[in-house]
Formats: C-alpha cells, structure tokens, sequence
C-alpha cells in the first residue's frame, strides 16, 4: 500500500481531507508501533492543531 504524505493542515479543504482520511481509522483502529498507526497519530496531531487555531474555546 502506497500512502501519500501527510502536510500541515492549512485549510478548510485540508482539514476535510484529513477528517475524511482518518475517519477510516475509527472502524478499525490500527495497532500500536504500526505504520498505520504512526500516520493516525500524525493526522489527530494536524486536526488537533487546525481546530486549535480555528476554533479557540474562551475560558
């Protein structure tokens, strides 16, 4: 299986891209020390920081 690399996630289509892509990974989570598990990692990270600075929560 051939993965494309995964960027920083700018954008809204980005960002779409992303929740599409890793929403594979809720019907069969991947397991730990995996490769598939590494890229879910990394895509939660790139979501986490667009909706960070997108979507702030005032406290």
């Amino acid at each position: 299986m051939t993965s494309k690399q995964i960027s920083i996630v700018r954008n809204e289509s980005d960002y779409e891209a992303a929740l599409t892509e890793i929403e594979r990974y809720f019907e069969k989570e991947p397991e730990k020390g995996t490769p598939e598990a590494e890229r879910f990692d990394v895509l939660a990270e790139a979501i986490g920081a667009y909706e960070l600075e997108h979507w702030k929560i005032e406290r």
